[in-house]
């Protein structure tokens, strides 16, 4: 317990020490909400991210997807697909990018976390720390990580289902 209390803390004053950074307007026009997921998107980040520890082994779930107001979930490929789309027709962007990952898995929880990133991808530290993960050797991957910008912590989520523990962090430093 004491454990829990000393790391819940240090998030904590993690959290409120990071400055906090807007974001600035990129080649889209981005609707007020963006930063801001609704219930909908809530529980569809829960239910990809209990899928992906359940069943990561048997098949490749993506760290980024695009996810809309109406939870309707979008591979990375069309995402950046509709993007560009949308930057041709200079129209209102509204599907949120988020990129996912797998903090640990000990015996008796699972803890991960999930950031909203700017819909300007391209610009995105997560975006290239996923591809460099893919195509160079750990030690340069995880080199490039230790050199990213530490996101906030802005909610922490205790859940219990299918008789296993999850602690779901969401991060993000430029919300609104």
């Amino acid at each position: 317990m004491k454990i829990f209390i000393a790391s819940f803390l240090f998030f904590n004053t993690l959290c409120f020490s990071q400055p906090y950074r807007p974001y600035t307007q990129g080649s889209i026009g981005v609707e007020s909400s963006y930063f801001n997921l609704n219930k909908k998107q809530h529980s569809t980040i829960e239910l990809y991210l209990l899928a992906k520890s359940q069943f990561g082994i048997l098949s490749e779930f993506a760290n980024l997807i695009g996810i809309d107001k109406e939870g309707h979930i979008y591979s990375f490929e069309r995402y950046k697909t509709l993007y560009d789309e949308c930057v041709a027709e200079d129209c209102t962007w509204q599907i949120n990018l988020i990129h996912i990952e797998l903090l640990k898995n000990k015996k008796d929880r699972t803890q991960m976390s999930y950031t909203v990133l700017e819909p300007d991808w391209y610009r995105s530290e997560e975006v290239k720390y996923d591809s460099i993960r893919r195509y160079h050797r750990v030690e340069e991957s995880e080199e490039f990580k230790r050199q990213m910008s530490i996101r906030s912590i802005r909610e922490v989520k205790n859940i219990n289902k299918y008789n296993w523990r999850y602690i779901l962090y969401y991060q993000n430093d430029y919300g609104r």
